[in-house]
């Protein structure tokens, strides 16, 4: 999805691109939030990288720091899958992920953020 966004101002994207850090979205998103407080940030990541991070909603509810955090039910740990693909024949070992419920929302929530499933 990187390949498709485009900003007016330079400066406006933050990704882990071809490093594959799992987990770099949210922090990346408050760290960029109290650079440019005047300026709207929203993370996106799928469920598994933002399950490394997730608990970084608590420092955004401790210091009021206004996120906007989309995380995508993709169903695999992306960065580690394309490594698969790419080096290991589609053999997939440990990449899919299942969630029957997607309570995503309801992490948000029981840290006292605003959480919103669509």
């Amino acid at each position: 999805s990187n390949s498709y966004l485009r900003f007016d101002r330079p400066k406006s994207m933050l990704a882990a691109m071809t490093f594959g850090n799992c987990g770099y979205s949210l922090p990346a998103a408050i760290g960029a939030k109290v650079a440019a407080p005047e300026r709207p940030v929203v993370s996106y990541a799928g469920e598994g990288a933002w399950g490394m991070s997730c608990q970084e909603i608590l420092t955004c509810v401790r210091e009021k720091i206004p996120v906007t955090a989309c995380v995508f039910n993709n169903g695999q740990w992306g960065a580690e899958k394309k490594n698969q693909v790419l080096w290991f024949g589609d053999r997939y070992v440990g990449t899919n992920l299942e969630h029957p419920d997607n309570g995503f929302a309801g992490i948000a929530e029981s840290m006292c953020a605003k959480g919103i499933r669509i």
